[in-house]
């Protein structure tokens, strides 16, 4: 993960350093949340940072929505932050949903918002911006190792569960 993050920052300003970054610190808060923490603290608030705080909260948001909740709340951007907000918030819901109505009663997330949280219909998955091209089924002997993968025709990274397609 550090030197997808040193390639990433090699890139130009612009949404494919970002995602790129949000990827990067996705991956490292998986292999070790507290180094990347300690990176995010340590960088100054930008674009690159809400990204990358984008990419971390909603990794950590399964072991521990509380923490990735706080982390997404340094989002600067509102329309980024939201959305971090209403993933992590979907993690929460799904571990401790009493927890999580308490949270949402409070978050600033507004009533549309809420819902998306709550709703069973939520999924992991991104907002789509291109048509979906095709969704791919990968089966394994054994149940949690399932996953569906979504490919879109716009040229950006899906993420769906622990599988990511960059194409």
């Amino acid at each position: 993960p550090v030197a997808a993050l040193d390639w990433a920052n090699t890139l130009p300003e612009g949404n494919g350093k970002n995602r790129a970054l949000r990827e990067s610190f996705s991956e490292w808060a998986r292999e070790n949340p507290q180094a990347a923490a300690d990176r995010l603290g340590s960088m100054s608030s930008s674009p690159e940072r809400d990204s990358a705080t984008y990419g971390y909260a909603t990794r950590v948001a399964w072991e521990n929505p509380t923490a990735a909740i706080q982390w997404a709340n340094t989002i600067s951007n509102e329309g980024t932050r939201a959305n971090a907000l209403m993933e992590t918030g979907r993690a929460y819901f799904r571990k401790d949903p009493e927890g999580a109505k308490q949270w949402l009663s409070k978050s600033g997330l507004n009533e549309e918002q809420q819902k998306r949280v709550t709703s069973s219909n939520s999924k992991r998955e991104r907002p789509s911006v291109g048509s979906l091209l095709e969704k791919i089924s990968i089966n394994s002997p054994t149940p949690q190792h399932r996953c569906s993968v979504l490919i879109y025709h716009d040229y950006r990274v899906v993420s769906n569960d622990r599988v990511t397609v960059l194409f």
